[in-house]
């Protein structure tokens, strides 16, 4: 009979450990929120790590009150779950405050994390009950791999997540991200005794039965939300740029020309056709060179010059479509989409009305 435990586990003292490593979770994000915009992180750092490892240390407590089983080097295993639990409290907080500029990073910090959980539990388990240890291959390569598995989703949601131009906007997302991540944690360390522990050895006449596989399954079904959360929240954050970025092109009261590496338009507004007397659909396709009375050698060095870093800005002559120039203040800024260069953004102002206003006062103030 199973009656109130979780497999050989008081069901109590799972849910309270599911509390605690909630409770860990949400003081990680607001932790790595903080470090974002605090002035010593490396101090703070450290002290966040220490109370982060305190909360998820005393979850794993609990667990050794749960099993019921005679224990051994205390002082080893307290010492050894402790160490472990501060230093993947630090590499959590470390990887969320990098942009995580190559994946070789992002890879690094979830296994650092998955490796520091591993051994937090495995390791300290072996020390506490050494005794009873029966090593199951088929079920501790599992639990590794939903380990790894959960360390990866727990640090792409916990990067996100503490963006501080989107943390006011998504706070139920937060909520919800902690509360998967508090299950996935609460329930590592019971997968783990399930794994390699010889229940039958403490409670006789008990044996294995279906329930040894509801902690994978639990621990699957929060890491499969867990996964999914940043990318519910990244379509709407994906969105809410695209539309930023589209009211900045399409509403700027600037003429903007979008140019690739060649030097042909891409992309303008509609203040740039009517600027230049052409449709969309005609600059679409032209060449920036035809549209700017510059010689070809000095828009090739302003142009490489843009591409290089160089934000440019220059007057020139825009050849209209009637034949007409206006004269024109350009201001160029390259265009990074990855960390590469496709192209550069012109912004182009009109300023005819003014070159002849100021033509006029010269003259006036010369005759």
């Amino acid at each position: 009979m199973v009656n109130s435990s979780f497999y050989f586990f008081n069901v109590y003292s799972v849910l309270l450990t599911i509390c605690l490593s909630f409770l860990g979770c949400y003081l990680a994000v607001e932790f790595s929120r903080k470090l974002r915009i605090a002035i010593h992180k490396f101090k703070k750092m450290i002290l966040y790590s220490f109370i982060l490892g305190f909360t998820f240390w005393s979850a794993n407590l609990l667990i050794v009150f749960s099993v019921g089983a005679p224990v051994a080097n205390q002082y080893y295993y307290f010492l050894l779950n402790f160490l472990c639990s501060c230093i993947g409290a630090f590499v959590s907080l470390y990887g969320a405050q990098r942009e995580m500029e190559t994946e070789i990073q992002y890879i690094a910090t979830s296994l650092a994390l998955g490796l520091f959980i591993i051994v937090a539990d495995y390791g300290a388990f072996t020390v506490l009950y050494h005794q009873y240890i029966e090593m199951k291959p088929v079920f501790v390569a599992m639990a590794c791999l939903l380990i790894f598995g959960m360390s990866f989703s727990l640090v792409r949601f916990l990067i996100q997540i503490t963006r501080e131009e989107i943390y006011s906007l998504y706070t139920k997302w937060k909520y919800i991200g902690c509360l998967m991540a508090g299950i996935s944690l609460g329930i590592i360390p019971y997968l783990t005794l399930i794994s390699f522990f010889d229940f039958s050895s403490v409670h006789a006449g008990q044996q294995e039965h279906q329930f040894i596989l509801l902690p994978f399954i639990l621990l699957i079904g929060a890491n499969i939300f867990l996964t999914l959360i940043p990318d519910l929240f990244g379509e709407v954050i994906l969105k809410k740029n695209v539309e930023s970025y589209k009211s900045l092109f399409n509403h700027n009261p600037d003429a903007v020309f979008s140019v690739d590496l060649a030097g042909n338009i891409q992309d303008v507004n509609e203040e740039a056709s009517r600027l230049s007397g052409y449709s969309i659909e005609e600059l679409s396709g032209m060449s920036i060179q035809a549209l700017i009375n510059e010689p070809e050698k000095n828009m090739s060095k302003l142009f490489k010059e843009v591409i290089n870093g160089k934000v440019t800005l220059t007057e020139s002559k825009l050849l209209r479509k009637d034949g007409s120039y206006a004269e024109v203040s350009i201001t160029a800024v390259r265009m990074i989409i990855d960390h590469m260069t496709i192209g550069a953004y012109g912004i182009v102002q009109d300023i005819t009305e003014q070159k002849r206003a100021q033509e006029k006062l010269t003259y006036i103030a010369y005759h």
